[in-house]
């Protein structure tokens, strides 16, 4: 997912593709691109917009890295990663690429990715719906290092009922027992957004110094 104000995503898709086929070109150049067969139905597809998901398959052809994902969410751009690189190792290793950079690569990346604002990997979808939510929580976090802290970021968009302050909720009650909770400086944040009728879930270490993972500015 990538923020981008509502009168410039046509621009930051544009600015978004180029910088994801050159990081995975450079950062993963062993990368491979997977047929459609290879990763099935995407549930964000069939939830947000089935039809504009299917002619964007359609139109996109097997030699794509990114499949742009027509939502109809204003300043939201979803990208499908179609390479045997997931999200999180790209990003992360974007944040880590783009670390440190002479002041003169930093002003020619903020002008290569102007357009753009937060470049966010999406690990886990599900209904948005406070049960399925709740249910979904534990997959999420199948694999979180207890020895980490943790804080909650809560956002929704579009959703006629649901509430930040209701999904945060939602999702502390299912927290497991023993986790180090810190709300000024964790180790990961958890991140939960609503979109419509998708709930999107991540796990992003240094949320807050990478400020809350816009690219072109931490």
């Amino acid at each position: 997912l990538i923020t981008t104000q509502s009168s410039l995503e046509t621009r930051a898709l544009g600015q978004a593709r180029r910088a994801l086929d050159h990081y995975a070109e450079t950062l993963f150049p062993a990368h491979a691109v997977l047929p459609p067969e290879a990763y099935g139905e995407l549930e964000i597809d069939l939830a947000l917009a089935e039809k504009a998901a299917h002619e964007a398959e359609t139109k996109c052809g097997t030699g794509k890295r990114f499949q742009a994902i027509d939502t109809a969410c204003q300043g939201s751009i979803f990208l499908r990663f179609r390479i045997d690189v997931p999200p999180h190792r790209l990003i992360e290793a974007m944040f880590e690429a783009t670390r440190g950079l002479p002041p003169r690569d930093v002003a020619r990346l903020q002008h290569q990715l102007a357009a753009t604002n937060r470049w966010l990997p999406v690990s886990h979808v599900c209904p948005a719906n406070r049960v399925d939510i709740a249910a979904h929580v534990p997959r999420v976090l199948a694999d979180y290092d207890m020895a980490h802290s943790l804080a909650i970021v809560a956002e929704v968009r579009s959703h006629p009922t649901l509430t930040s302050a209701a999904l945060r909720d939602t999702v502390a009650a299912v927290l497991p027992r023993g986790l180090t909770i810190n709300l000024s400086r964790p180790d990961i944040v958890l991140w939960v957004s609503v979109y419509k009728s998708v709930c999107l879930f991540s796990l992003l270490p240094d949320y807050y110094p990478r400020k809350k993972y816009h690219l072109v500015s931490w």
